[in-house]
């Protein structure tokens, strides 16, 4: 019976190692040193010449000093896209996103969200910015864990991806509040935006130049089952390690009171 308990921990084992392995994580390169260094100091310096001069006088929300005085540029992180891969994957994970060539960081005073700073290094080898007052991105990066991922397609707001789950931001001005849905989800709701695109440009006869947003929390309501069938084998995991803990704790048991019940006679 003793074998029959190592055979059982033998198995949950290898069962929570296959699991363990299947947790795909993306490739992000870490943020260059030279970059960082940017942001800290040129980029530093744009913030502050975007800034009100002095703690006594209102930043100009709608003039060239939008921001308010002692404003300050947070850490920097490397921006992702969804690759082709991530399109056209049956069960799409974190591995499939990529970089995107280009750096965020929130703007920030005393300790509030303000908006973000990005940044991208052109072909010639200068730095490109873009200030952009998003109060909702810059308090998602505030939010943003060690395992996050930043992705963002330029449309659709930020989403910070943390393992099967993507969580949109940045988007509240249109009615659209944070919600989280699985990759499977996300990679729905992208391709559906697609879809409507394209049909919009066959009707229109011509290529249009915009769209708007998705709101990831009416596709989540409208496909729950997506994240069901994401997660089938996480589930199907799961319950065979409960099960089989179930089968071994009980199996100790058992042979305990056997070896009890045969003490007793042999007495």
């Amino acid at each position: 019976m003793k074998k029959l308990v190592s055979i059982m921990a033998l198995i949950i084992f290898g069962a929570l190692q296959t699991f363990s392995t299947q947790s795909a994580q993306a490739d992000v390169p870490p943020v260059p040193e030279n970059v960082l260094a940017w942001f800290s100091g040129e980029g530093q310096k744009i913030i502050e010449s975007l800034s009100s001069p002095s703690s006594d006088i209102p930043p100009d929300l709608d003039g060239p000093r939008a921001y308010p005085f002692g404003s300050i540029v947070g850490e920097p992180v490397a921006v992702t896209i969804w690759s082709t891969a991530f399109l056209r994957a049956t069960n799409p994970t974190i591995d499939m996103l990529v970089p995107r060539g280009d750096w965020m960081a929130p703007i920030l005073c005393q300790g509030k969200p303000l908006g973000v700073l990005v940044a991208y290094r052109s072909n010639a080898g200068t730095m490109e910015w873009m200030a952009d007052p998003n109060k909702d991105a810059s308090a998602a990066l505030l939010a943003l864990r060690p395992t996050d991922i930043v992705a963002d397609d330029g449309l659709n707001g930020l989403f910070l991806v943390r393992g099967n789950t993507a969580r949109q931001y940045g988007l509240s001005q249109q009615g659209i509040q944070p919600t989280a849905g699985s990759l499977k989800q996300l990679q729905g709701a992208i391709l559906a935006q697609e879809a409507e695109f394209k049909a919009a440009n066959a009707d229109a006869g011509e290529i249009l130049t915009g769209g708007g947003p998705f709101a990831f929390d009416q596709y989540i309501q409208q496909h729950p089952e997506a994240s069901l069938i994401s997660n089938a084998w996480e589930a199907i995991i799961t319950v065979g390690i409960v099960a089989l803990m179930v089968v071994g704790f009980g199996a100790g048991i058992l042979s305990r009171r056997r070896n009890v019940l045969s003490s007793m006679y042999d007495t």
